[in-house]
């Protein structure tokens, strides 16, 4: 059973109602891996964290995630910051921007635009790459999101002299 696909439904439900009750606690143990105040979290774990972020994205029932996406939003928040795992945080970053509906992506997608409008003159071109998958899947499958409930996220990407009046 090692292969989610190949479960019969009843092991797919008992593990989903598990993942729900759960799932914050699940990612409480992430968060703590991930901020790693005592600094021994390695390299492997962090990769870990965001593999089984990336896990409960695409395997979890949409209302487990939207329940802890608050601290899904969080964690991987935190992984950009780090170097060595960002391009892995992207990844799972395009991987929410799949799955959840405008309406749901509205609630965390500022602090993503935020952190890529800040650090983009940083990012190499396997990062840029990613960033630009994103933008991509915001702009032709998420229409409602850029130009109605987030319409100044579109206003990013104009140079500013086309801002003034």
């Amino acid at each position: 059973y090692k292969n989610v696909e190949d479960w019969p439904l009843e092991r797919e439900q008992l593990f989903q109602k598990k993942l729900q009750e759960n799932i914050l606690g699940i990612l409480q143990v992430f968060s703590s891996d991930i901020h790693d105040i005592e600094g021994r979290t390695t390299y492997y774990e962090k990769l870990r964290v965001i593999n089984g972020i990336s896990f409960l994205i695409k395997n979890a029932y949409k209302k487990s995630i939207i329940s802890a996406l608050a601290q899904i939003s969080i964690c991987l928040q935190t992984c950009l910051e780090m170097r060595d795992i960002r391009f892995n945080a992207l990844k799972c970053w395009k991987l929410l921007v799949i799955v959840l509906t405008d309406e749901e992506l509205s609630t965390v997608i500022d602090a993503l635009l935020c952190y890529v409008l800040q650090n983009w003159s940083t990012f190499n071109s396997k990062l840029k790459s990613v960033v630009y998958e994103i933008l991509d899947i915001l702009i032709k499958e998420k229409e409602f999101l850029v130009l109605k409930l987030k319409p100044y996220m579109t206003l990013s990407q104009l140079p500013r002299q086309n801002l003034e009046y």
